[in-house]
């Protein structure tokens, strides 16, 4: 049986001088890393993983097709778990109405594992669900992220399961304003061609303003409000920080992701609004039906 370099070496057909890799470097296998290096003699091994992640960025018409059907899967999942969802029933019941749906839909595979969160649990950002039983009271974070032809999709929402509290009508507030404004802003980014960065800060200084029960707010928003999207939920370029003034590409994926974690309050432990809008262009378009507060929804039937 021929060795892996041998095969290699004669696919190629003449002298290896210089090898590139397309996969980053710390998800590459240190023994594959090692075999690049020393199984074709002196050879130039160099990270060329930009190529394939500008490939990945710019996105054709039939991607943004397959990034709008798992849009679509994604909302129709979170739809039908806000539906069923009730005092007494499992976390791991209600995901499973979303997985349930999201294959029924032609939906294959998942961005990440469907997350249903209640309580306390709340204060993980994509925690899948568990066997905890929901409560009457308790802040519930749902979300799914189904897979169609390979593209991700993406809904995620919170609500309460009851009555909210005026500390939880609070909260709420504070951070569907915050998506509300991150949402403008993306707008004006895409059509002004203007610094990234601008979305995060539209949420990070909306936060920065508010203070519920004497904490600021802004240090419970804690990730970037933005990330890129296609092939994966969100490794993809790029990820919006405070600092990054590049502009958007040219047509692109783009996932509003705003979460609000830690507040020390079970009551508010945290939650997220997140939904994916395409860029063609100049112009930017939300891939969801879904309203910012879903508390209306919340077990009402199928």
């Amino acid at each position: 049986r021929d060795e892996l370099n041998e095969v290699i070496a004669r696919y190629i057909g003449h002298e290896i001088k210089r090898i590139g890799y397309m996969t980053s470097d710390d998800i590459i296998p240190a023994k594959f890393m090692e075999f690049l290096h020393t199984s074709f003699g002196k050879v130039e091994v160099v990270d060329a993983s930009d190529i394939l992640s500008d490939l990945r960025y710019e996105k054709s018409e039939n991607e943004f097709k397959c990034m709008e059907q798992a849009d679509i899967i994604a909302c129709a999942a979170v739809r039908a778990m806000l539906a069923v969802v009730r005092p007494g029933i499992r976390e791991s019941e209600v995901a499973a109405v979303g997985d349930f749906t999201v294959k029924s839909l032609g939906g294959t595979g998942f961005g990440f594992d469907t997350i249903v969160n209640s309580g306390d649990r709340c204060k993980t950002v994509i925690g899948p669900a568990s066997n905890k039983v929901i409560e009457e009271g308790e802040i519930v974070q749902i979300g799914c992220s189904p897979s169609f032809e390979g593209y991700k999709g993406v809904c995620r929402r919170s609500f309460v399961m009851g009555k909210r509290s005026e500390l939880q009508k609070a909260y709420f507030d504070c951070m569907n304003e915050a998506y509300r404004r991150a949402e403008q802003e993306i707008y004006h980014v895409c059509q002004g061609n203007l610094p990234s960065n601008r979305i995060d800060l539209a949420a990070r200084n909306y936060f920065a303003s508010q203070e519920i029960g004497g904490h600021n707010m802004k240090q419970f928003h804690f990730y970037s409000t933005c990330h890129g999207t296609g092939l994966t939920e969100c490794l993809e370029p790029m990820v919006i920080t405070p600092d990054k003034e590049e502009p958007y590409g040219e047509n692109v994926g783009i996932m509003l992701d705003l979460g609000c974690y830690g507040y020390p309050n079970t009551e508010i432990a945290g939650g997220c609004v997140e939904d994916a809008y395409i860029k063609r262009g100049r112009t930017a378009v939300k891939c969801s039906d879904m309203p910012v507060d879903v508390q209306e929804l919340v077990g009402r039937g199928m």
